[in-house]
């Protein structure tokens, strides 16, 4: 997962064969050219099947023949969930492919023909240029345990949700039939309440949800066991199994990342400005990204601040600082920058996490935690 466009760029040589794909439901369109951006064959049209998989394949070697390359490099867009068994197949077959943001298809399409037209056969075309010029992401889909812990992660999510809808349930008989319930027992969920009839069918429910909660948090449990770094995780003040399980869930093998910016704008969680001329805007992120893992990061961050001493020094220095102090959201967005490189730096090497040593590492915080104390 390569980051530099420069390096996305020295990929592409003159042996290599640039295909674009335009993904659909159920029928597929791609079309090929060179690094001079020289269209090379016919359109290939495949269906979402084995056998359409097996013809594309089949118009690729015969470009690659046909043409003298010796490498091929597939870009596309990451449309639904549509696109994941093409991927999967071209990496069985060790054929490198990767995706483009749709937002860059949308503003491109113009560029050959200054025509908003679209059309499958014409989006075919602007992926592959795009690829050609090295604006391309190289996804890292989750395989082995970590593809495992993504479903079991997800299907937990969707239990939480039904729990919930069940406890809304349970909540909506007691203030119809048994207001003055909570007010003698202090909930409904405790051994010593009671319900009857009416309430049978959603404990029944609620029973059964508890149990896969259960059998879930085991597998999740087991697969983690097998992740490198985990234990040192779980040792960090604030941090909890549903915090690493959801992190690995939606990032995969950290072997698969260079760099802790990765994951950063795999978040979603990189910066952008807009200035021109003396104007200076207003910094944000860009949520251009996995917005669970977003999500799943910012809760972590206001826990550690809660927690853990180092966050919360570094959270007070952020926000009251002489120079530059950021707002509270602004903090919370920079610890959640410092959680990644935190994780990514102990999944990597498995050393255990000292908070101490965290703040003597910052530069400026060995100065004001000293001053905190005197104060």
């Amino acid at each position: 997962m390569n980051y530099n466009q420069n390096h996305k760029i020295s990929q592409i040589t003159s042996e290599t064969l640039i295909v674009g794909v335009d993904i659909a439901k159920h029928n597929h369109v791609a079309r090929a050219q060179d690094f001079r951006g020289l269209e090379l064959g016919k359109t290939c049209f495949f269906e979402n099947t084995k056998a359409g998989f097996h013809s594309f394949l089949d118009w690729i070697t015969q470009l690659v023949k046909g043409c003298k390359l010796n490498q091929v490099i597939v870009g596309m867009e990451p449309t639904g969930h549509y696109w994941l068994n093409l991927a999967h197949l071209l990496k069985e077959n060790n054929i490198k492919f990767v995706s483009v943001n749709p937002l860059h298809v949308k503003r491109s399409k113009e560029l050959d023909d200054n025509s908003p037209t679209k059309n499958d056969v014409k989006d075919a075309k602007v992926i592959a240029q795009l690829v050609k010029d090295g604006r391309y992401a190289e996804p890292t889909i989750p395989r082995g345990i970590y593809a495992e812990l993504r479903v079991a992660k997800k299907l937990r999510d969707l239990l939480n949700v039904d729990l919930q809808v069940v406890q809304g349930q349970v909540h909506n008989w007691l203030d119809r039939y048994f207001p003055e319930f909570l007010t003698v027992f202090k909930s409904w969920e405790g051994k010593a309440a009671m319900a009857k009839l009416e309430l049978r069918a959603l404990l029944e429910k609620y029973d059964f949800i508890q149990m896969k909660f259960e059998e879930i948090d085991h597998q999740l449990d087991q697969l983690l066991d097998h992740i490198p770094g985990v234990t040192q995780m779980l040792e960090v003040s604030g941090i909890g199994r549903d915090t690493v399980a959801g992190f690995f869930a939606e990032v995969g093998d950290l072997r698969d990342y260079q760099h802790p910016r990765q994951i950063v704008k795999l978040a979603g969680l990189s910066l952008k400005e807009n200035t021109s001329g003396k104007h200076k805007g207003q910094t944000k992120i860009t949520k251009r990204g996995r917005k669970k893992l977003r999500a799943l990061l910012f809760r972590a961050a206001m826990i550690l601040v809660a927690k853990n001493k180092a966050f919360k020094a570094l959270h007070i220095y952020y926000t009251t600082r002489s120079h530059n102090p950021l707002k509270k959201m602004q903090s919370l967005i920079a610890l959640c920058n410092k959680l990644i490189r935190i994780l990514f730096s102990i999944g990597k090497k498995q050393f255990t996490f000292q908070e101490d040593k965290m703040l003597k590492d910052i530069p400026h915080m060995a100065t004001f935690v000293v001053h905190q104390t005197i104060a």
